[in-house]
């Protein structure tokens, strides 16, 4: 038998591809079954998106600037751009080793705002809920 590979995006494709290898002989080698989450969507993207900004917004709205939050200094507030990066970027890179929101795997976004979330509320007292499909919390 020939390498197949099998794109299952619904039930029925699954229920129909499982009938199949329920029908098949194991032969010699048998089967290797790989299970890919595939890349983050673009309504996990526009969530995270919005998530920066809340979070901004909130941590400046309770007083805690940029240099309060993560080291003593210059008082610097809160941006969408600098949240993405001071904050989801180094726990998304300490998590992943990835530099990029581009290319997170679905499952690894709601790893890292968990992660982001605990360590921010810990630290301050501010927690954002992650927005989903239904808009903000």
């Amino acid at each position: 038998m020939k390498n197949q590979q099998h794109l299952i995006k619904n039930q029925h494709q699954l229920d129909t591809l499982l009938a199949d290898l329920v029908n098949r002989e194991f032969g010699d080698y048998g089967y290797t079954v790989e299970i890919k989450t595939g890349q983050r969507t673009s309504l996990q993207n526009n969530s995270m998106h919005l998530f920066f900004g809340q979070l901004a917004t909130a941590l400046n709205d309770a007083g805690f600037d940029m240099t309060r939050t993560l080291r003593e200094g210059a008082t610097i507030d809160w941006t969408s751009h600098s949240v993405k990066k001071e904050i989801w970027g180094k726990v998304m890179d300490a998590m992943t080793g990835k530099k990029s929101t581009a290319v997170l795997e679905r499952d690894e976004v709601s790893g890292i705002y968990e992660n982001v979330n605990r360590f921010i509320a810990t630290r301050t007292g501010v927690s954002v809920p992650f927005p989903d499909r239904h808009g903000p919390s």
